[in-house]
């Protein structure tokens, strides 16, 4: 496994070990379908935090999805689902 991957899940692991048993509404992960490095859509959106032709990061309510790249832009799909095109250089998943 790599570096990233492994942060990652351990991010979850511990999102996971902290949500409150009774609510697990607040414990939402967001679905992502990447077309090689020209595209991504990204199901279960709450919001755009930052955006700009070199970095986008959209709050996913759990996570904070930051993109790098060039000529990046969003497109709204739906409510909830984003679309971020361009040269995506990097994804990275940030806790919130």
């Amino acid at each position: 496994m790599t570096k990233g991957v492994i942060q990652v899940t351990n991010l979850m692991k511990e999102r996971i070990n902290n949500i409150n048993r009774n609510n697990f509404s607040d414990f939402v992960l967001p679905h992502i379908s990447v077309n090689s490095n020209i595209e991504a859509i990204i199901d279960g959106c709450f919001g755009v935090v930052e955006y700009s032709d070199t970095s986008v990061r959209i709050n996913c309510k759990t996570l904070i999805l930051k993109f790098t790249g060039t000529e990046l832009s969003i497109k709204t799909v739906s409510e909830q689902q984003y679309k971020v095109s361009g040269n995506i250089l990097s994804m990275e998943f940030c806790s919130c």
